[in-house]
Protein backbone atom coordinates (compact mmCIF):
# COMPACT_ATOMS: atom_id res chain seq x y z
CA UNK A 1 0.00 0.00 0.00
CA UNK A 2 1.70 3.34 -0.79
CA UNK A 3 1.70 6.62 1.12
CA UNK A 4 -0.29 9.70 0.31
CA UNK A 5 0.92 13.08 0.80
CA UNK A 6 -1.36 15.86 1.54
CA UNK A 7 0.21 19.59 0.26
CA UNK A 8 -2.43 22.08 0.09
CA UNK A 9 -3.46 25.57 0.53
CA UNK A 10 -6.54 24.79 3.01
CA UNK A 11 -5.10 25.20 6.68
CA UNK A 12 -5.39 22.58 9.21
CA UNK A 13 -9.52 22.76 9.45
CA UNK A 14 -12.75 20.82 8.14
CA UNK A 15 -11.54 20.32 3.96
CA UNK A 16 -8.57 18.60 4.96
CA UNK A 17 -10.28 15.98 7.43
CA UNK A 18 -12.68 15.88 5.01
CA UNK A 19 -10.28 15.07 2.52
CA UNK A 20 -8.37 12.34 4.47
CA UNK A 21 -11.92 10.97 5.08
CA UNK A 22 -12.65 10.05 1.32
CA UNK A 23 -9.42 8.55 1.01
CA UNK A 24 -9.54 6.04 4.05
CA UNK A 25 -13.01 5.39 3.33
CA UNK A 26 -12.03 4.16 0.10
CA UNK A 27 -8.45 2.91 0.83
CA UNK A 28 -8.66 2.26 4.49
CA UNK A 29 -4.87 0.44 4.95
CA UNK A 30 -3.19 3.78 3.11
CA UNK A 31 -0.73 5.97 5.31
CA UNK A 32 -1.43 9.57 5.00
CA UNK A 33 0.90 12.49 5.75
CA UNK A 34 -0.03 15.90 6.24
CA UNK A 35 3.02 17.60 3.92
CA UNK A 36 2.03 20.98 4.08
CA UNK A 37 -1.59 23.23 4.42
CA UNK A 38 0.11 26.87 5.69
CA UNK A 39 0.90 27.86 2.67
CA UNK A 40 -0.94 31.47 1.50
CA UNK A 41 -4.16 31.02 -0.24
CA UNK A 42 -3.56 30.91 -3.92
CA UNK A 43 0.38 30.30 -3.23
CA UNK A 44 1.08 28.24 -6.46
CA UNK A 45 4.62 29.26 -6.47
CA UNK A 46 5.12 28.92 -2.76
CA UNK A 47 3.95 25.23 -3.16
CA UNK A 48 6.16 24.44 -6.25
CA UNK A 49 8.50 25.49 -4.46
CA UNK A 50 8.54 23.47 -1.35
CA UNK A 51 7.17 20.15 -3.34
CA UNK A 52 10.49 20.82 -5.16
CA UNK A 53 12.71 20.58 -1.90
CA UNK A 54 10.65 17.78 0.26
CA UNK A 55 9.60 14.99 -2.51
CA UNK A 56 13.13 13.33 -2.21
CA UNK A 57 12.52 12.50 1.37
CA UNK A 58 9.50 10.09 1.05
CA UNK A 59 9.78 6.74 -0.46
CA UNK A 60 9.28 5.45 -3.59
CA UNK A 61 5.74 5.15 -5.26
CA UNK A 62 4.58 7.74 -2.39
CA UNK A 63 1.45 9.62 -4.31
CA UNK A 64 1.56 13.28 -3.62
CA UNK A 65 -2.05 15.20 -3.76
CA UNK A 66 -1.29 18.68 -4.50
CA UNK A 67 -4.39 20.82 -4.30
CA UNK A 68 -3.76 24.46 -4.40
CA UNK A 69 -6.40 25.28 -7.18
CA UNK A 70 -7.49 29.14 -7.78
CA UNK A 71 -8.65 27.42 -10.99
CA UNK A 72 -11.19 25.01 -9.44
CA UNK A 73 -14.23 24.43 -10.94
CA UNK A 74 -12.82 26.20 -14.49
CA UNK A 75 -11.12 24.72 -17.72
CA UNK A 76 -8.10 24.32 -16.06
CA UNK A 77 -7.10 20.20 -16.07
CA UNK A 78 -6.07 17.91 -13.13
CA UNK A 79 -2.98 16.38 -14.19
CA UNK A 80 -1.76 13.03 -13.09
CA UNK A 81 1.74 12.91 -13.61
CA UNK A 82 4.61 10.22 -12.59
CA UNK A 83 8.31 11.19 -12.30
CA UNK A 84 11.10 10.32 -9.79
CA UNK A 85 9.68 7.17 -9.17
CA UNK A 86 6.77 8.72 -7.74
CA UNK A 87 2.96 9.64 -8.54
CA UNK A 88 1.93 13.79 -8.29
CA UNK A 89 -1.91 14.68 -8.43
CA UNK A 90 -2.33 18.36 -9.35
CA UNK A 91 -3.76 21.29 -11.35
CA UNK A 92 -2.43 22.27 -14.11
CA UNK A 93 -1.25 25.57 -13.06
CA UNK A 94 2.64 25.05 -12.69
CA UNK A 95 2.35 23.44 -9.31
CA UNK A 96 4.37 20.97 -10.57
CA UNK A 97 6.68 23.54 -12.44
CA UNK A 98 10.08 21.80 -10.41
CA UNK A 99 9.62 18.59 -12.50
CA UNK A 100 12.32 19.19 -15.97
CA UNK A 101 10.44 17.47 -19.09
CA UNK A 102 13.24 14.86 -18.80
CA UNK A 103 12.35 13.40 -15.73
CA UNK A 104 8.53 13.01 -16.89
CA UNK A 105 7.24 9.24 -16.91
CA UNK A 106 3.97 9.43 -17.88
CA UNK A 107 1.49 12.45 -18.03
CA UNK A 108 -2.05 12.11 -18.17
CA UNK A 109 -5.52 13.89 -17.57
CA UNK A 110 -7.48 12.97 -14.79
CA UNK A 111 -10.95 12.42 -16.88
CA UNK A 112 -12.16 8.88 -15.32
CA UNK A 113 -15.58 9.68 -13.47
CA UNK A 114 -15.84 6.67 -12.50
CA UNK A 115 -13.21 7.13 -9.76
CA UNK A 116 -14.66 10.27 -8.49
CA UNK A 117 -17.27 10.65 -5.94
CA UNK A 118 -20.96 10.16 -6.81
CA UNK A 119 -21.20 14.41 -6.86
CA UNK A 120 -18.62 16.39 -7.64
CA UNK A 121 -18.64 20.02 -6.24
CA UNK A 122 -17.57 23.20 -8.18
CA UNK A 123 -15.43 24.08 -5.53
CA UNK A 124 -14.07 21.57 -3.89
CA UNK A 125 -11.95 19.28 -6.54
CA UNK A 126 -9.99 18.53 -3.52
CA UNK A 127 -12.60 16.19 -1.73
CA UNK A 128 -14.42 14.90 -4.41
CA UNK A 129 -12.01 13.93 -7.47
CA UNK A 130 -8.37 14.38 -5.85
CA UNK A 131 -8.75 12.07 -2.83
CA UNK A 132 -10.79 9.40 -4.62
CA UNK A 133 -8.12 9.20 -7.61
CA UNK A 134 -5.65 8.99 -4.79
CA UNK A 135 -7.15 6.21 -2.90
CA UNK A 136 -7.47 4.07 -6.02
CA UNK A 137 -3.69 4.48 -7.28
CA UNK A 138 -3.02 3.78 -4.26
CA UNK A 139 -4.58 0.60 -4.53
CA UNK A 140 -2.49 -0.12 -7.57
CA UNK A 141 -4.75 1.27 -10.31
CA UNK A 142 -2.60 1.60 -13.45
CA UNK A 143 -1.95 5.48 -14.12
CA UNK A 144 -3.27 4.73 -17.21
CA UNK A 145 -6.79 4.35 -15.89
CA UNK A 146 -7.34 8.13 -14.85
CA UNK A 147 -7.63 9.52 -17.81
CA UNK A 148 -5.74 10.17 -21.60
CA UNK A 149 -2.05 10.92 -21.86
CA UNK A 150 -1.11 13.79 -22.67
CA UNK A 151 1.55 14.39 -26.04
CA UNK A 152 2.74 17.01 -28.31
CA UNK A 153 0.30 20.22 -28.44
CA UNK A 154 -1.37 19.16 -25.79
CA UNK A 155 1.39 18.97 -23.09
CA UNK A 156 1.06 21.53 -20.22
CA UNK A 157 3.74 24.40 -19.61
CA UNK A 158 5.94 22.61 -16.98
CA UNK A 159 7.85 25.32 -16.01
CA UNK A 160 7.43 28.32 -13.81
CA UNK A 161 10.01 30.90 -15.09
CA UNK A 162 9.97 32.55 -11.79
CA UNK A 163 10.61 29.50 -9.20
CA UNK A 164 14.69 29.82 -10.03
CA UNK A 165 16.84 33.04 -9.87
CA UNK A 166 17.42 34.68 -13.00
CA UNK A 167 21.48 35.53 -13.47
CA UNK A 168 22.30 38.88 -14.71
CA UNK A 169 25.42 40.82 -15.38
CA UNK A 170 25.52 42.21 -12.22
CA UNK A 171 24.62 38.99 -9.87
CA UNK A 172 21.61 36.62 -9.08
CA UNK A 173 18.09 38.53 -9.24
CA UNK A 174 15.71 35.89 -7.04
CA UNK A 175 12.21 36.08 -5.33
CA UNK A 176 10.73 35.42 -1.49
CA UNK A 177 8.82 32.05 -2.04
CA UNK A 178 8.18 30.98 1.25
CA UNK A 179 7.67 32.82 4.99
CA UNK A 180 7.16 29.91 7.72
CA UNK A 181 5.47 30.58 10.89
CA UNK A 182 8.67 31.52 12.67
CA UNK A 183 8.51 34.64 10.72
CA UNK A 184 11.93 33.55 8.38
CA UNK A 185 12.14 34.52 4.79
CA UNK A 186 13.04 31.85 2.15
CA UNK A 187 14.26 33.37 -0.43
CA UNK A 188 15.01 31.31 -3.96
CA UNK A 189 18.49 32.18 -3.85
CA UNK A 190 20.82 29.42 -4.20
CA UNK A 191 23.16 28.67 -1.01
CA UNK A 192 25.78 26.61 -2.09
CA UNK A 193 28.09 29.56 -3.09
CA UNK A 194 29.69 32.32 -0.89
CA UNK A 195 27.69 34.44 0.60
CA UNK A 196 27.58 38.02 -0.84
CA UNK A 197 24.68 40.48 0.53
CA UNK A 198 21.51 40.14 -0.45
CA UNK A 199 19.56 42.80 -1.73
CA UNK A 200 15.82 44.02 -1.11
CA UNK A 201 14.87 47.20 -2.17
CA UNK A 202 16.88 49.48 -0.29
CA UNK A 203 17.14 46.81 2.40
CA UNK A 204 20.87 45.34 2.08
CA UNK A 205 21.33 42.28 4.43
CA UNK A 206 25.19 42.10 5.03
CA UNK A 207 25.76 39.47 8.05
CA UNK A 208 25.75 36.23 7.44
CA UNK A 209 25.58 33.58 10.36
CA UNK A 210 26.06 29.92 10.12
CA UNK A 211 22.89 29.38 12.98
CA UNK A 212 20.34 31.35 14.18
CA UNK A 213 21.97 30.90 17.49
CA UNK A 214 24.76 32.86 16.38
CA UNK A 215 22.48 35.98 15.37
CA UNK A 216 22.40 38.62 17.54
CA UNK A 217 19.19 40.08 19.15
CA UNK A 218 16.65 41.80 16.55
CA UNK A 219 19.15 42.49 13.97
CA UNK A 220 18.29 40.77 10.80
CA UNK A 221 20.74 38.12 9.43
CA UNK A 222 20.72 36.02 6.45
CA UNK A 223 21.50 32.37 6.92
CA UNK A 224 22.05 29.34 4.50
CA UNK A 225 18.22 27.48 5.59
CA UNK A 226 17.36 23.41 5.58
CA UNK A 227 16.21 23.97 1.85
CA UNK A 228 19.33 24.74 0.77
CA UNK A 229 18.60 28.66 -0.26
CA UNK A 230 19.12 31.97 1.51
CA UNK A 231 17.07 32.86 3.85
CA UNK A 232 16.57 36.18 6.34
CA UNK A 233 16.15 35.50 9.75
CA UNK A 234 15.52 37.53 13.40
CA UNK A 235 17.18 35.55 16.66
CA UNK A 236 14.05 34.97 18.68
CA UNK A 237 11.87 37.67 16.31
CA UNK A 238 9.94 37.58 13.29
CA UNK A 239 11.70 38.77 10.26
CA UNK A 240 9.34 39.01 7.91
CA UNK A 241 7.37 41.55 10.09
CA UNK A 242 10.41 43.58 11.11
CA UNK A 243 12.01 43.86 7.34
CA UNK A 244 8.45 44.20 5.64
CA UNK A 245 9.64 41.03 3.34
CA UNK A 246 6.69 38.74 1.90
CA UNK A 247 6.05 36.00 -0.49
CA UNK A 248 7.33 37.80 -3.89
CA UNK A 249 9.41 40.48 -2.29
CA UNK A 250 12.27 40.94 -5.09
CA UNK A 251 15.94 39.59 -3.74
CA UNK A 252 19.37 40.02 -5.41
CA UNK A 253 23.22 39.21 -4.79
CA UNK A 254 25.65 40.92 -6.72
CA UNK A 255 28.99 40.02 -7.24
CA UNK A 256 31.74 40.40 -5.14
CA UNK A 257 34.86 41.73 -6.69
CA UNK A 258 37.33 40.25 -4.72
CA UNK A 259 37.87 38.34 -1.62
CA UNK A 260 38.86 41.34 0.25
CA UNK A 261 35.25 43.01 -0.47
CA UNK A 262 33.96 39.49 0.91
CA UNK A 263 35.67 39.65 4.36
CA UNK A 264 34.60 42.87 4.46
CA UNK A 265 30.40 42.35 4.05
CA UNK A 266 31.53 39.05 6.52
CA UNK A 267 32.46 41.10 9.17
CA UNK A 268 30.84 44.50 9.03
Amino acid sequence: MSLIALATDFGNGLYVGEMKAVILSRAPRVRVVDLFHDVAPQGVLEGAFLLSKSWRFFPENSIFVCVIDPGVGGDRRILALRAYRRTFLAPDNGLLSFIPDTEVESLRAVRNRRLFLPEVSRTFHGRDIFSPVAAALARRLPLARVGPGLTGTTQPRIFLPSLSPRKTKKGWVGSVVHVDRFGNVVTNLDASSRFSPIRSGRRVFRRCVRTYADAPLSRPVALKGAFGTWEIAVRNGNAARQTGLRLGSPVGQEKLKSARMWLEHMTS
